[in-house]
């Protein structure tokens, strides 16, 4: 008799099954359907203020390795390898101030991303780290006013010419062309130094086509 019962359970349970299956699957539905409308709507109410923020503290970064100015900025994308390059051209009353870029380089613990401000002259006015994963207290200092600051003045005049991470102790390769290491960093140091390398060979090769534009 158990047994019967059990077997009865059983078939009861299969039938409940097949029949509660199709009512899964449509609240399954729905609730995936609501959560990526929910997903959505929520992307297009607030992708205008992240774009907006995003554009602020862009601005924000290019009036830091630029000279004052008070004009506008305009974006020129260029391709460079298998990538475009965006160049910002800051102008005053018509006249080009400066040109910022963007440039990475691995670093010891990932990708070391700087943003790197060019004169008109070819000499370099600032640079931002703009981010980094290296270790806090070594590698990190790249981000501070000591190490960014030999940057300044600094003049690369043609694609072949390069900055030079001086390590303690070595010589000098001039004034023009060396930057001395952070001290027990320098991966970090090299990386940064390589990234606003690319900024200068990139400002370089288009030069003439920057300059000039409108």
């Amino acid at each position: 008799m158990t047994e019967v019962l059990q077997t009865e359970d059983k078939k009861a349970k299969m039938i409940m099954d097949k029949e509660s299956l199709p009512i899964l699957l449509l609240v399954l539905t729905l609730t995936c359907v609501i959560g990526a409308g929910g997903l959505s709507l929520t992307y297009n109410t607030t992708k205008d203020t992240i774009n907006a923020t995003v554009l602020r503290e862009q601005n924000e970064t290019i009036k830091k390795v630029l000279p004052e100015f008070k004009g506008e900025i305009t974006t020129r994308m260029i391709p460079v390898a298998d990538q475009e390059i965006p160049f910002f051209i800051a102008r005053e009353k018509n006249e080009i101030v400066g040109i910022a870029t963007i440039a990475s380089e691995n670093g010891y613990g990932g990708p070391v991303k700087v943003m790197v401000g060019i004169l008109p002259d070819s000499s370099i006015y600032g640079v931002e780290l703009l981010q980094h994963q290296e270790t806090p207290g070594l590698g990190a200092k790249a981000a501070g006013e000591d190490f960014r600051s030999q940057f300044k003045g600094k003049v690369c005049r043609s694609p072949n010419e390069t900055l030079i991470v001086r390590k303690a102790g070595e010589k000098a390769h001039g004034p023009e062309r060396s930057v001395n290491a952070i001290t027990a960093a320098t991966i970090t140091s090299a990386a940064f130094t390589d990234a606003v390398n690319k900024a200068l060979v990139s400002f370089q090769a288009h030069k003439e086509k920057l300059l000039s534009a409108k």
